[in-house]
């Protein structure tokens, strides 16, 4: 029982304790932050590029899936369509996708070693 008690009281003075983060690691931490943002957002805006390359339907449903956050259910609801099209649509679109990102990466990283 003693022991026991110990260790709930050791347990409740670390979590009062102050956590101290020096200023120099906020600006490492918010720097890489601002680095993945950006990041995030060339790589969304390539993505975006690209999907307007694919087939209008395919288009259409990745659109409604990733931008909307609709289900492929929901998606057969809103447009008409056989869910089994949905999926099929979303499932060639997507690899499309895979494959024209992947092309330009290559020719991108061909690119710079030229």
């Amino acid at each position: 029982m003693i022991a026991r008690r110990r260790l709930i009281d050791r347990l409740r003075r670390r979590s009062r304790e102050l956590a101290t983060t020096s200023i120099e690691e906020e600006m490492v931490e918010s720097t890489s932050n601002d680095e993945e943002r950006n990041e995030i957002e060339e790589e969304a805006a390539r993505a975006r590029r690209f999907i307007r390359q694919l087939r209008p339907e395919q288009q259409q449903i990745i659109e409604l899936s990733i931008t909307h956050g609709l289900s492929q259910s929901k998606i057969s609801e809103a447009t008409d369509m056989p869910l089994g099209t949905v999926k099929t649509h979303a499932r060639r679109g997507l690899i499309r996708l895979k494959e024209l990102m992947g092309a330009d990466r290559d020719n991108e990283i061909q690119g710079d070693t030229a």
